[in-house]
């Protein structure tokens, strides 16, 4: 797991919305560390967090191998929620494809962030899906979930359909 995004390096303060108050962000100290491994701790008082400023942001997972991967869950810990999140895969040459976006507002992310049209479901096995996040609203911080489907749309006929 890697990321070049990480907060820390040199320290640097941030507001966190689940305390209310000014918090640290350094790489040095353990009790401060926002390290990209985090990202798969359940514990809530340990999490990945991007450095300050930045309109992008990514996290990479190597797995090592080939896997069938059903569907991910990102939670957002002790910040609000991107504006826009792309999922995409990658293959052994480095080439990445979309799987899907997620975004605060479809008719207005999909395309300002990723040039994308909206769209809500599968219509052909090549979709990739831009949606709006689960929660409407405005990003709450701390719990909030996003599941992220993996499974595509087949368009495979029905043993019965006889149609020629």
């Amino acid at each position: 797991t890697t990321s070049d995004d990480t907060c820390g390096s040199p320290a640097e303060s941030y507001y966190n919305p689940q305390l209310q108050a000014e918090a640290t962000c350094n790489a040095s100290n353990p009790e401060e560390a926002r390290p990209v491994d985090a990202v798969f701790d359940v514990d809530s008082d340990v999490w990945w967090q991007s450095r300050l400023g930045l309109n992008e942001s990514s996290i990479e997972i190597d797995l090592g191998d080939s896997y069938e991967i059903s569907s991910v869950r990102l939670t957002m810990g002790h910040s609000y929620r991107a504006r826009g999140i792309a999922v995409e895969k990658g293959d052994s040459l480095g080439l990445y494809t979309a799987l899907e976006y997620i975004v605060d507002s479809p008719d207005d992310d999909c395309d300002a962030l990723f040039h994308v049209s909206k769209a809500e479901t599968y219509a052909s096995a090549t979709t990739v899906l831009c949606r709006a996040y689960s929660l409407p609203g405005e990003p709450k911080p701390g719990g909030e979930n996003e599941s992220v489907s993996l499974f595509r749309y087949q368009d495979v006929a029905r043993p019965d359909d006889q149609s020629a």
